[in-house]
């Protein structure tokens, strides 16, 4: 535990002023006064040079007392971490941060506690012991009894098995779970030694310890965002709903600024946010649950119509399509990099096949076809080549199976326009492909003629979806 009572004075010994205070507390005039803020009983202070454990302090002898019971080493570093990532992360919103803070209201002692300057009030528990769900059901109910907001991390221990697919919880792992933004169950983890964050998205049980997930993404801990619903989310996340923005609006300007500061603000019985003190913007409800508590140290990406074409359009030129923490911006950049690198390079049939088998598994997959590639991959097998060639030609988009050992066969602009075409249920030949591929706008004047690389394949699969998209909805059975 960080904190005892010397002669009724608290010391903590994550504050600046206790940090370096070691030769005092040691000292023996006090060394033997320290007691325990709950149970009033003598306890020690563990704090060696050079520094083999996180100091600490700890019962002089075995007591009836809850506080700091039992903790181990890795949940003391956990705990401090996060401790440290909110005080920061949070500053400006927080009226009280509090770690190991006693609530009265309930008799618990919570990990981290949350006061906000508007009255809300959060405790973030780090758990990594394998407790009953019975006892976390219990906490759960005492906080909330008292509105208070309770946010569970798991630590990295609680899971096991992590494959490509499938992970396997214990059982005060899958307790943790939540609802998301997207009301599917999620579970956050957190590594006190690496420092790495994980969430698990779209968790569906297959068995007593075994889920099927989406997605697992892993962040450092300064990475990690929270909205002000105390939803966390990580920068994969958003990139999920980004393109969106980018796909919805064309004609106009892009922008991308940078924000200081934010607030909430209310017009025409619509919520707006102020930023920087000059302006105010509507945030797309896509973006909603994508915006940082902290509102503060923001990119917005925003569109700017200057020809408006109606009068709604000259109400709201300036439309927000993507909006960040700076926190992320250093990862965005590599990202970019990477890209610009990859997209540069020529197509071969390789990736035009992954282009058109991605259309098909978004528009085309019948439910049948899903759930015998989830069996597949439960079992940590490959989807059969076979069988993606089958779904291209029953829909028409291949007349003719594509194995692997074509896959590095360059591929012309005049194919990949045929390709998209009949995936998309339009005739034509490789002749006259590129003509039909401009009056379907997959491709634009400007970008005939010029290397085809992977940079236009890219465009050409996000129109083509776009058409598709169109006269048919996205599977709603398949896990995105």
């Amino acid at each position: 535990m960080q904190k005892a009572l010397l002669r009724s004075r608290q010391i903590n010994l994550i504050e600046k002023e206790w940090k370096e205070s070691r030769e005092y507390l040691k000292h023996n005039l006090q060394k033997n006064d320290f007691v325990c803020p709950q149970c009033k009983e003598p306890v020690g202070l563990h704090w060696a040079i050079p520094t083999k454990k996180i100091p600490h302090f700890k019962h002089k002898s075995k007591k009836d007392c809850t506080y700091g019971f039992g903790e181990s080493e890795e949940h003391n570093a956990g705990k401090i971490k996060l401790f440290n990532y909110f005080k920061d992360v949070f500053a400006s919103k927080l009226e009280i941060i509090d770690i190991e803070h006693f609530i009265p209201e309930t008799k618990q002692i919570a990990d981290i506690f949350l006061q906000f300057k508007t009255g809300e009030k959060w405790v973030i528990e780090y758990q990594r012991s394998n407790i009953s769900i019975q006892d976390i059901q219990r906490r759960r109910a005492l906080y909330r009894s008292q509105n208070i907001k309770d946010i569970w991390i798991a630590g990295e221990n609680l899971v096991r098995s992590d494959t490509l697919v499938t992970v396997n919880l214990l059982n005060a792992a899958q307790e943790l779970r939540f609802k998301d933004f997207h009301q599917t169950e999620s579970l956050i983890t957190f590594d006190p030694i690496s420092e790495q964050v994980s969430i698990y998205r779209e968790l569906e049980q297959l068995s007593q310890n075994s889920f099927m997930k989406s997605s697992a993404y892993q962040c450092q801990l300064s990475e990690l965002c929270f909205n002000k619903w105390g939803e966390p989310y990580v920068l994969e996340d958003y990139l999920k709903v980004e393109e969106r923005g980018k796909t919805e609006y064309s004609g106009g300007m892009a922008l991308t600024f940078s924000v200081e500061k934010m607030v909430y603000a209310n017009k025409l019985n619509k919520t707006y946010y102020h930023v920087n003190n000059e302006m105010y913007l509507s945030i797309p409800e896509y973006l909603h649950h994508l915006i940082p508590l902290e509102l503060e140290n923001i990119k917005l990406d925003v569109f700017w119509n200057h020809r408006p074409a109606n009068s709604k359009e000259e109400d709201m030129p300036m439309i927000v399509t993507g909006l960040y923490t700076t926190r992320w911006e250093e990862r965005l950049k590599q990202r970019q990099r990477k890209e610009i690198e990859f997209a540069a390079n020529p197509v071969y049939l390789g990736m035009m096949f992954h282009s058109l088998i991605l259309i098909y598994d978004d528009y085309f997959m019948t439910e049948k076809e899903w759930e015998k590639e989830v069996d597949f991959r439960i079992e940590g097998k490959q989807i059969p080549h076979y069988l993606q060639n089958r779904y291209l030609k029953r829909i028409g988009a291949i007349d003719q199976d594509i194995w692997r050992d074509q896959f590095k066969n360059p591929v012309s602009l005049e194919e990949a326009s045929q390709y998209f075409l009949r995936i998309m249920g339009i005739k034509s030949s490789t002749k006259n492909a590129i003509e039909e591929a401009l009056t379907h706008n997959i491709l634009y004047q400007e970008e005939v003629g010029k290397p085809f690389i992977l940079n236009l394949l890219f465009k050409m699969e996000k129109r083509a979806k776009k058409h598709i998209g169109a006269r048919l909805e996205k599977n709603k059975w398949r896990i995105i």
